[in-house]
Protein backbone atom coordinates (compact mmCIF):
# COMPACT_ATOMS: atom_id res chain seq x y z
CA UNK A 1 0.00 0.00 0.00
CA UNK A 2 1.33 3.82 -0.76
CA UNK A 3 0.12 6.39 1.41
CA UNK A 4 0.16 9.71 -1.44
CA UNK A 5 -0.71 12.06 0.99
CA UNK A 6 -1.46 12.43 5.00
CA UNK A 7 -2.42 15.84 5.89
CA UNK A 8 -0.65 15.05 9.98
CA UNK A 9 2.86 14.50 7.55
CA UNK A 10 4.45 17.88 5.84
CA UNK A 11 6.86 15.75 3.83
CA UNK A 12 4.57 14.58 2.09
CA UNK A 13 2.98 17.59 0.78
CA UNK A 14 5.51 19.41 0.02
CA UNK A 15 8.41 19.22 -2.89
CA UNK A 16 11.99 19.34 -2.58
CA UNK A 17 11.82 23.36 -3.79
CA UNK A 18 9.32 24.02 -1.16
CA UNK A 19 6.39 23.83 -3.75
CA UNK A 20 3.52 23.19 -2.67
CA UNK A 21 1.73 19.78 -3.97
CA UNK A 22 -1.82 21.34 -2.65
CA UNK A 23 -3.82 23.45 -5.27
CA UNK A 24 -6.17 25.84 -4.97
CA UNK A 25 -6.81 24.65 -1.18
CA UNK A 26 -4.77 24.85 2.64
CA UNK A 27 -4.29 22.73 5.51
CA UNK A 28 -5.85 23.10 8.43
CA UNK A 29 -5.60 21.69 11.54
CA UNK A 30 -3.14 20.92 14.30
CA UNK A 31 -0.48 18.21 12.37
CA UNK A 32 1.38 17.57 16.03
CA UNK A 33 -2.26 16.40 17.47
CA UNK A 34 -3.00 14.39 14.51
CA UNK A 35 -5.60 16.25 13.84
CA UNK A 36 -5.04 18.30 10.34
CA UNK A 37 -6.36 17.96 6.93
CA UNK A 38 -5.95 19.76 3.17
CA UNK A 39 -9.39 21.57 2.35
CA UNK A 40 -10.77 22.79 -0.93
CA UNK A 41 -14.14 24.28 -1.94
CA UNK A 42 -13.72 24.86 -5.43
CA UNK A 43 -14.49 28.09 -7.88
CA UNK A 44 -16.03 28.37 -10.91
CA UNK A 45 -12.73 28.55 -12.49
CA UNK A 46 -10.56 25.63 -10.52
CA UNK A 47 -11.12 22.37 -8.96
CA UNK A 48 -9.24 21.69 -5.83
CA UNK A 49 -6.18 19.50 -6.58
CA UNK A 50 -3.28 17.16 -5.49
CA UNK A 51 -0.83 17.02 -7.66
CA UNK A 52 1.47 13.53 -8.14
CA UNK A 53 4.46 13.72 -10.46
CA UNK A 54 6.75 10.65 -11.67
CA UNK A 55 10.24 11.93 -12.57
CA UNK A 56 9.13 14.62 -13.90
CA UNK A 57 9.64 18.60 -12.65
CA UNK A 58 6.90 18.86 -10.36
CA UNK A 59 8.41 17.20 -7.61
CA UNK A 60 5.36 15.88 -6.22
CA UNK A 61 5.11 12.07 -5.38
CA UNK A 62 8.40 11.54 -7.80
CA UNK A 63 8.47 7.83 -8.16
CA UNK A 64 4.81 7.22 -7.38
CA UNK A 65 3.74 3.88 -9.04
CA UNK A 66 0.95 4.01 -11.94
CA UNK A 67 -2.71 4.32 -10.30
CA UNK A 68 -3.53 1.30 -12.67
CA UNK A 69 -1.13 -0.84 -10.80
CA UNK A 70 -3.52 -0.60 -7.16
CA UNK A 71 -6.97 -1.93 -6.52
CA UNK A 72 -8.77 0.87 -4.61
CA UNK A 73 -8.55 4.36 -3.47
CA UNK A 74 -8.93 5.17 -0.10
CA UNK A 75 -9.86 8.58 1.38
CA UNK A 76 -10.31 9.33 4.70
CA UNK A 77 -12.63 12.60 4.25
CA UNK A 78 -15.73 14.59 5.22
CA UNK A 79 -17.42 17.60 3.60
CA UNK A 80 -20.69 18.05 1.58
CA UNK A 81 -22.56 20.71 -0.58
CA UNK A 82 -21.50 23.55 1.42
CA UNK A 83 -24.90 25.21 0.53
CA UNK A 84 -24.12 24.30 -3.66
CA UNK A 85 -27.02 24.22 -5.68
CA UNK A 86 -25.42 21.88 -7.40
CA UNK A 87 -23.78 18.50 -7.55
CA UNK A 88 -23.62 16.10 -5.44
CA UNK A 89 -19.68 16.00 -5.33
CA UNK A 90 -17.80 14.44 -6.64
CA UNK A 91 -14.01 13.25 -7.71
CA UNK A 92 -12.09 12.45 -10.69
CA UNK A 93 -8.02 11.48 -12.03
CA UNK A 94 -6.80 13.50 -14.40
CA UNK A 95 -3.21 13.42 -16.50
CA UNK A 96 -1.25 11.38 -18.84
CA UNK A 97 -0.32 12.89 -22.37
CA UNK A 98 -2.34 13.30 -23.87
CA UNK A 99 -4.14 14.95 -20.93
CA UNK A 100 -6.84 12.69 -19.89
CA UNK A 101 -9.53 12.30 -17.06
CA UNK A 102 -11.06 9.75 -15.54
CA UNK A 103 -14.60 8.21 -14.95
CA UNK A 104 -16.09 10.61 -12.12
CA UNK A 105 -16.83 9.19 -9.09
CA UNK A 106 -19.45 10.80 -7.19
CA UNK A 107 -19.91 11.14 -3.32
CA UNK A 108 -23.68 9.73 -3.24
CA UNK A 109 -25.76 6.55 -1.64
CA UNK A 110 -22.94 5.40 0.77
CA UNK A 111 -20.29 7.06 -0.14
CA UNK A 112 -21.88 10.38 0.52
CA UNK A 113 -19.60 12.89 2.66
CA UNK A 114 -20.63 13.33 6.21
CA UNK A 115 -19.77 16.38 8.51
CA UNK A 116 -17.58 13.46 10.12
CA UNK A 117 -14.37 11.96 8.57
CA UNK A 118 -14.65 8.82 7.46
CA UNK A 119 -12.83 6.24 4.71
CA UNK A 120 -14.48 5.77 1.27
CA UNK A 121 -12.38 3.21 -0.59
CA UNK A 122 -13.27 3.42 -4.26
CA UNK A 123 -12.22 0.32 -6.77
CA UNK A 124 -9.53 1.51 -9.45
CA UNK A 125 -11.41 -0.26 -11.96
CA UNK A 126 -14.29 2.21 -11.76
CA UNK A 127 -11.83 5.23 -12.12
CA UNK A 128 -10.80 3.84 -15.73
CA UNK A 129 -12.43 4.72 -19.34
CA UNK A 130 -12.33 2.48 -22.26
CA UNK A 131 -9.54 4.49 -23.64
CA UNK A 132 -7.50 5.26 -20.74
CA UNK A 133 -6.34 2.46 -17.98
CA UNK A 134 -5.06 5.72 -16.07
CA UNK A 135 -1.40 5.24 -16.99
CA UNK A 136 0.28 8.64 -16.80
CA UNK A 137 3.89 7.56 -19.24
CA UNK A 138 5.78 9.31 -16.87
CA UNK A 139 3.63 12.63 -16.97
CA UNK A 140 1.77 14.80 -13.38
CA UNK A 141 -1.00 13.78 -12.63
CA UNK A 142 -4.15 15.55 -10.03
CA UNK A 143 -6.79 13.87 -7.97
CA UNK A 144 -9.11 16.65 -9.23
CA UNK A 145 -11.74 17.43 -6.37
CA UNK A 146 -14.76 19.05 -8.24
CA UNK A 147 -16.60 22.36 -8.89
CA UNK A 148 -20.01 22.29 -9.60
CA UNK A 149 -21.70 25.53 -11.36
CA UNK A 150 -20.84 28.75 -12.45
CA UNK A 151 -21.92 31.05 -9.95
CA UNK A 152 -22.97 30.74 -6.39
CA UNK A 153 -21.30 28.45 -3.42
CA UNK A 154 -19.55 25.51 -4.22
CA UNK A 155 -18.89 21.66 -2.14
CA UNK A 156 -16.29 21.56 0.42
CA UNK A 157 -13.57 18.36 0.37
CA UNK A 158 -11.40 17.74 3.63
CA UNK A 159 -8.97 15.33 3.38
CA UNK A 160 -6.95 13.85 5.79
CA UNK A 161 -5.40 10.30 4.04
CA UNK A 162 -5.06 9.61 0.80
CA UNK A 163 -3.77 5.81 0.07
CA UNK A 164 -3.29 3.74 -2.84
CA UNK A 165 -4.35 -0.53 -1.80
CA UNK A 166 -2.77 -3.31 -3.62
CA UNK A 167 -4.31 -5.86 -5.00
CA UNK A 168 -6.36 -7.76 -2.12
CA UNK A 169 -5.12 -5.46 0.56
CA UNK A 170 -8.39 -4.54 1.66
CA UNK A 171 -9.90 -8.11 1.41
CA UNK A 172 -6.95 -9.03 4.06
CA UNK A 173 -8.34 -6.39 6.27
CA UNK A 174 -9.60 -7.64 9.50
CA UNK A 175 -13.39 -7.83 9.83
CA UNK A 176 -15.02 -5.76 12.73
CA UNK A 177 -15.95 -8.05 15.30
CA UNK A 178 -19.43 -8.10 15.48
CA UNK A 179 -20.57 -7.33 19.81
CA UNK A 180 -22.58 -10.68 20.92
CA UNK A 181 -26.13 -9.85 21.18
CA UNK A 182 -26.73 -9.98 24.90
CA UNK A 183 -29.70 -12.11 26.18
CA UNK A 184 -33.43 -10.90 26.28
CA UNK A 185 -34.14 -9.36 29.80
CA UNK A 186 -37.16 -10.74 31.33
CA UNK A 187 -39.92 -9.19 33.05
CA UNK A 188 -41.14 -10.54 35.61
CA UNK A 189 -44.94 -11.62 35.74
CA UNK A 190 -47.23 -9.29 37.29
CA UNK A 191 -50.59 -11.66 37.53
CA UNK A 192 -51.63 -12.98 40.79
CA UNK A 193 -50.03 -16.65 41.53
CA UNK A 194 -52.72 -19.49 41.21
CA UNK A 195 -54.41 -20.43 43.88
CA UNK A 196 -53.27 -23.96 45.37
CA UNK A 197 -56.11 -26.51 45.43
CA UNK A 198 -57.25 -27.73 48.91
CA UNK A 199 -55.70 -30.94 49.55
CA UNK A 200 -57.83 -34.00 49.66
CA UNK A 201 -58.74 -35.80 53.09
CA UNK A 202 -57.11 -39.24 53.65
CA UNK A 203 -60.05 -41.95 53.67
CA UNK A 204 -61.12 -42.37 57.45
CA UNK A 205 -61.97 -46.05 58.25
CA UNK A 206 -65.84 -47.11 59.70
CA UNK A 207 -66.20 -47.60 63.96
CA UNK A 208 -68.65 -48.66 66.11
CA UNK A 209 -69.42 -46.83 68.90
CA UNK A 210 -71.66 -49.07 70.63
CA UNK A 211 -73.15 -52.26 69.95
Amino acid sequence: DTTLYSATDAELLSTSNGASCIEYGVVQGDAAASSAYIQWTPNKWHDGRLKIGDGDSTGCRVGTPELYEFEHVCLTIRGGQNGAACGPPSFVFAGGAPYRTSNAIVFEGDRALTSEFREICVPVAELQTAEWNLERRHYTGYFRFQKCGQSGPQPQYEVQELTLLAPGSLAARPLTPVPPTPPPTLVPSTAAPPTPAPPTPAPVPDTTLYS
